[in-house]
């Protein structure tokens, strides 16, 4: 399996000396260093700042030996360097895991032997993120292997994103995760399309896996999609609005999920649930203002409750990361010079009243070069202890989390 890892870096490093009207070769190097601030807990000795350094280099490939044929490969290398404390905080947050996928490479690519849950200093982690084929016909474009499948128009939350959803917290949202899927897309007019496919899991088990089928109209000057999407034996219904109000723009997405759908099998943690995202955004004097309110039916009104929900089979093969029920998210984006951009977040629980702040400034140091500062701060009750050997009284959403500091250098090629 290494020597076949091996290949491919070389491969594509190599490609942009015969890259020619076919062959296209691309990039980009990131690196990202986070501090995190733990929460104060009388019954550990060390409650000191810890962090992680994260590195990734991709190389994207693609050949285009005609108009109706072109495959597509995208691999990632990711040195990173971390502590036990921040490894659940900095996996999520930093985007490197994915389970729609029947096989997969090693994700880890050296040291040998290296096991992340007893924690470490340093590991390299790999990606083979895209490898698909792409058929051009007259009628379809049909795609096989792994890509990038998803959809949705909220900004917070998207409740009909089953398959690569990002978390509220992530960093990396530039491309979606890619999944295993054969999916085809058939144009039936302007802006119009039939787009089905499936999605496949762990060993192509059924279990694992999935399929969609969506419709995409656009009439009265909004775009509307419907779509039915089977995952993990679980059914979804769901639907998505967008259009112009005056000047602003206006999104309504939601979903409703059959728990268990197609397995016989009693499950007393697979309640039925909606979730729904609706917006409006706005462009004023260059000041980008975005307001949501997403209500996430699978979650709970009270704290107490929050540590039952991971035993739900919403929390488990569902992807959703909120624990309440309602919330309020406010953005805005400035450019406040040609080169220097901020942009300010503000989630709100409104069940528990914590809240999170997400203010960051991004620097445009050259062409294709960038450097971004921000933080994250948690502002609610914190979790309480009462014995070492007791998990600690949740009392508040983002109470839970630390406060986090973190830097990004990009630069494209």
């Amino acid at each position: 399996m290494k020597k076949i890892v091996f290949a491919l870096i070389i491969v594509l490093s190599v490609s942009p000396l015969f890259s020619g009207n076919n062959i296209d070769f691309s990039g980009y190097y990131k690196s990202f260093f986070l501090v995190f601030n733990p929460i104060d807990n009388p019954f550990e000795e060390n409650n000191s700042l810890n962090g992680v350094v994260s590195n990734r280099k991709r190389f994207d490939f693609s050949f285009n030996p005609s108009d109706r044929f072109s495959i597509n490969i995208s691999y990632d290398l990711i040195p990173k360097t971390e502590n036990k404390t921040g490894l659940p905080f900095a996996t999520n947050i930093l985007n490197y895991t994915n389970s729609y996928r029947a096989y997969d490479l090693n994700k880890i690519l050296l040291p040998s032997g290296y096991d992340e849950s007893s924690g470490g200093n340093f590991a390299v982690y790999q990606n083979l993120d895209r490898a698909y084929l792409r058929l051009r016909f007259d009628f379809a474009d049909i795609y096989i292997g792994r890509q990038a499948v998803s959809w949705g128009s909220g900004k917070l939350a998207n409740p009909t994103d089953i398959f690569a959803p990002f978390s509220f917290n992530e960093l990396d949202k530039e491309e979606r995760r890619g999944v295993d899927a054969i999916r085809v897309r058939i144009p039936v007019g302007n802006l119009s399309e039939i787009d089905t496919g499936f999605v496949f899991g762990d060993k192509f088990k059924l279990s694992n896996s999935g399929f969609f089928l969506r419709s995409k109209l656009f009439m009265l000057n909004t775009d509307l999609s419907f779509m039915v999407i089977g995952f993990r034996n679980n059914l979804l219904l769901g639907v998505d609005l967008t259009r112009p109000i005056g000047g602003a723009g206006f999104w309504f997405e939601g979903a409703y999920v059959k728990n268990n759908f197609y397995n016989k099998d009693q499950d007393e943690f697979s309640d039925n649930y909606t979730r729904i995202s609706t917006g409006f955004d706005y462009n004023y004097k260059g000041v980008y203002m975005m307001i949501e309110y997403h209500y996430n039916g699978a979650g709970s009104s009270l704290p107490q409750g929050y540590y039952n929900l991971f035993n739900t089979r919403a929390y488990r093969t569902n992807s959703i990361f909120f624990m309440g029920i309602n919330y309020v998210s406010i953005m805005s984006l400035y450019q406040i010079t040609g080169l220097l951009s901020n942009t300010n977040m503000i989630i709100y629980n409104m069940n528990d009243k914590s809240i999170l702040l997400s203010p960051k400034f991004e620097y445009n140091i050259s062409e294709n070069i960038y450097l971004s500062f921000g933080v994250f701060i948690s502002i609610g009750k914190k979790p309480s202890y009462s014995s070492y050997f007791i998990p600690p009284a949740i009392r508040s959403e983002f109470g839970m989390y630390p406060d986090m500091f973190y830097t990004s250098f990009r630069v494209y090629f």
